[in-house]
C-alpha cells in the first residue's frame, strides 16, 4: 500500500567469496567460511547473526549473492512505514526571521540552506558570544529573530548540569519573542536541558540534520505545527490525558520525553533513578510508566519486579531500553514489564500506543493484559455472584451450618481479591476464621460486607 515501502541496502566487495554450500553457515554463531581468516585478521563469526537477528526483529529479511574467486554482495530488505508530511507552505514562513548558531561549519550552513530554502532571512553564527550580539541587536532594533536553531552543546564546557545557549535565550526577558530549536548530538548528553520556554515550543531534533525534520520542529517552534520535531498526528495520536512517569537518568532523553509527552496532551513527571521510581508508582496515581533499564542506585528490571511485588492495582511499565536483542526482551518482560522499546525510541508510534498500554492502569495484578472484552466477563461475573453468594452466606449462617458459612466466606474471598476487592476480601476473611472458629458473626459484620459489595471497583466503571 501506498503506507508501506521496503528498503533495500547493499555491500559489495571483492573478496574472497563464498560458495553455495556456505551461504547459509556465515550466518550462524562463531562461524566464517574459512577458520584462517580469524588467525590472521581476527573476528568472532558473531557479526552476521546479530545482524541477521536484528533485521529479522524489524521484520525484514537479509541474505547474499556470491561468485568465489570474484568477491560477495550482501543485502538487507526492510519494510517501513511512509511518514505522511506536508512541507510548510512558502507563505508560512516567508520573511521571518531566523538564527542558527553551531561551532560545527557544515551542519550550520546545511540549517541555513533548509531554512532559506523554505523562505526565511537566515543568519549565521558559530559561536555563544556572537550569537548573543545578534540576539542583542536585533531585539533593541524592534525586529527580534522569531526563532533560533541552536546546538545544545554550545556555549558551555560539556560537563553535568552546564549551562547552554539555549538556555540563555529562553531565560532572557529580552529574547521572548524568540522560539527555540535544539540540536542535539547523540552521545552528549552533559548539557543542562534549556529551561524557562514559558509559553514558548522548544523542539529537538538529532544530528544528522534532515531538511523534513528541520521543518517540521520549525513549524512546530513558531506555533504553526502539531508534534514536537517529528510530524505526528496531534494529541489525538497519545490519546490525551494520561498521567505519565518518565524513570529515565540521562538528561537529554528525560527532557525529550517529556516534551512529547506534555505536546501531546499527557500529565508527565520525572525521575532520575530506579529508587525514585519505585517510591513514585507505590505512592500511586499513575496511568503509564516509561522505565529506562540502565537507572542508578536500582537498575530498571529491579525496580519493576520491586514495585509488582509490593503493589495492589496494576501499573503498566514500559521498558526503554537500548538493548533490541530478543533476550534483552524476555528478561524485561520476566521483570514483570508489559511492553519493551528499543532506543532511539520512535515517538510517533509510542504516542498512538499510550490508550492500549494505560488501559489496564488500576487493575488488579491478576487482571493485566487480559482484553477489554474479558475484563467485561469478568466483572459480569462478580457482579451477578458476589450478591448471591454473600445471600448464600447470611443463609448459612441463620441454619447454624457453620461449615457452609466458611466455605462461603473463602469463596467470595478469593473472588473480591481477584478483582482488587481488597477490604472486602479482609471482612470475608475474618467471616471465614469466625464460623471456622464457632463464634458469633455480627450482623454489623454482615452489614459492612453488603454495603462495600454494592459499591463494585472503580475499574468495572471505567
Amino acid at each position: 500500500g501506498e503506507d508501506r515501502a521496503v528498503l533495500r541496502f547493499a555491500v559489495a566487495d571483492t573478496g574472497i567469496g563464498v560458495g553455495p554450500e556456505d551461504r547459509e553457515r556465515v550466518f550462524g554463531v562463531f562461524r566464517q567460511v574459512d577458520s584462517a581468516i580469524t588467525r590472521r585478521t581476527g573476528g568472532s563469526g558473531l557479526g552476521l547473526a546479530i545482524s541477521r537477528q536484528l533485521v529479522e526483529l524489524m521484520g525484514g529479511r537479509i541474505g547474499l549473492d556470491s561468485v568465489e574467486g570474484v568477491g560477495s554482495r550482501f543485502w538487507v530488505t526492510l519494510p517501513v512505514d511512509v511518514l505522511t508530511w506536508t512541507e510548510p507552505e512558502q507563505e508560512t514562513l516567508e520573511g521571518r526571521r531566523a538564527l542558527v548558531a553551531d561551532p560545527r561549519p557544515e551542519d550550520r550552513a546545511l540549517a541555513a540552506r533548509f531554512l532559506t530554502e523554505a523562505g526565511l532571512e537566515v543568519a549565521q553564527s558559530r559561536d555563544e558570544e556572537s550569537a548573543l550580539a545578534l540576539l542583542r541587536a536585533a531585539a533593541a532594533g524592534g525586529e527580534p529573530y522569531e526563532l533560533a536553531v541552536v546546538a545544545l552543546d554550545l556555549g558551555a564546557a560539556p560537563e553535568p548540569g552546564a549551562s547552554s545557549l539555549a538556555h540563555a535565550i529562553l531565560t532572557d526577558p529580552a529574547f521572548q519573542a524568540t522560539s527555540v530549536v535544539v540540536v542535539v548530538t547523540p552521545g552528549r548528553s552533559g548539557f543542562a536541558w534549556p529551561g524557562g520556554a514559558g509559553e514558548r515550543h522548544v523542539q529537538s531534533i538529532t544530528r544528522p540534520l534532515s531538511r523534513r525534520r528541520l521543518l517540521a520542529a520549525v513549524e512546530n517552534a513558531l506555533g504553526d505545527g502539531e508534534s514536537p520535531g517529528e510530524p505526528l498526528e496531534g494529541a489525538e495520536a497519545g490519546g490525551g490525558g494520561a498521567r505519565i512517569l518518565v524513570a529515565e537518568d540521562d538528561e537529554v532523553s528525560r527532557q525529550v520525553a517529556l516534551l512529547v509527552l506534555e505536546q501531546a496532551g499527557h500529565e508527565v513527571e520525572v525521575v532520575e533513578d530506579g529508587a525514585q521510581a519505585v517510591r513514585a508508582v507505590l505512592a500511586g496515581g499513575y496511568d503509564l510508566v516509561f522505565m529506562d533499564c540502565q537507572l542508578p542506585v536500582l537498575d530498571g528490571l529491579a525496580a519493576t519486579e520491586e514495585i509488582r511485588t509490593r503493589e495492589e492495582v496494576h501499573t503498566p511499565i514500559i521498558a526503554m531500553t537500548a538493548a533490541a536483542m530478543p533476550d534483552d526482551r524476555i528478561r524485561c518482560l520476566e521483570a514483570g514489564m508489559d511492553d519493551h522499546l528499543a532506543k532511539p525510541v520512535d515517538w510517533q508510534r509510542v504516542l498512538a500506543r499510550i490508550p492500549e498500554w494505560a488501559a489496564s492502569a488500576g487493575l488488579p495484578p491478576e487482571l493485566a493484559g487480559l482484553s477489554p472484552e474479558a475484563l467485561a466477563d469478568v466483572a459480569q461475573a462478580y457482579r451477578g455472584t458476589a450478591g448471591k453468594t454473600l445471600a448464600e452466606l447470611r443463609q448459612a449462617l441463620r441454619d447454624g451450618d457453620r461449615a457452609l458459612a466458611a466455605e462461603l466466606a473463602h469463596r467470595l474471598k478469593g473472588a473480591c481479591a481477584t478483582v482488587g476487592a481488597v477490604r472486602e476480601a479482609e471482612l470475608c476473611q475474618q467471616v471465614e476464621e469466625l464460623a471456622r472458629a464457632g463464634a458469633a458473626v455480627g450482623d454489623e459484620l454482615l452489614d459492612e460486607l453488603g454495603e462495600l459489595l454494592d459499591d463494585v471497583p472503580e475499574w468495572m466503571n471505567a
